[in-house]
């Protein structure tokens, strides 16, 4: 169990940096080089597949395709168990955060991407935000799909905000779980 644990780095925040005061560019104007994966376009090709495909040559579906391509013998056996590197704090603490970040960026190297890409929940998305602002971490942030989705639901509710959308929804929910709707918290119920 030796060197299973990812190095912790002690978080200490800068005096002179505003943490207040974070700026979000919308998503155009951020120039970071991606790094997509090179499989990106295997659904596009699955689809070419419709004008090759003919009564004796016929196109498989899409678990086939993704079989036939993924044949070789590079991926684990199921009955395997890998230990990951762990961190033994609380996953809410800026050092955590911080030793998390480093971590990544140090994989990333080894590996020649310039700037990685993590994900994480609103909570910890915005701690990490401030973290990577106030280090210089060259390092893509995004929030997880969950909260992203969350977000956007309760951004359209407060665009809607008095708009009879309320009315319309109690027509199907109570009229007591339509502002929970409308902020993005039942987002079960929303969607």
């Amino acid at each position: 169990m030796a060197n299973k644990g990812i190095p912790i780095i002690p978080y200490i925040r800068p005096d002179n940096v505003n943490t207040a005061r974070h700026l979000l560019k919308p998503r155009n104007q951020v120039q970071v080089p991606f790094t997509l994966p090179p499989d990106i376009y295997q659904h596009l090709l699955w689809h070419i597949g419709w004008q090759f495909s003919s009564a004796l040559k016929q196109r498989p579906n899409w678990s086939g395709f993704m079989q036939q391509i993924n044949s070789s013998d590079e991926h684990t056996p199921s009955s395997e168990i890998l230990m990951l590197p762990l961190i033994d704090l609380n996953p809410s603490n800026e050092t955590c955060i911080y030793s998390t970040l480093c971590f990544i960026i140090s994989q990333a190297a080894r590996l020649n991407i310039k700037e990685p890409s993590v994900t994480f929940d609103q909570p910890l998305w915005a701690k990490a935000q401030v973290i990577i602002k106030e280090m210089g971490l060259k390092i893509v942030c995004r929030l997880g799909g969950f909260h992203l989705l969350m977000s956007f639901i309760g951004s359209i509710g407060h665009l809607m905000k008095g708009s009879g959308l309320e009315d319309v929804m109690e027509i199907c929910y109570g009229k007591s779980v339509v502002p929970s709707l409308i902020s993005g918290k039942a987002i079960s119920r929303s969607l």
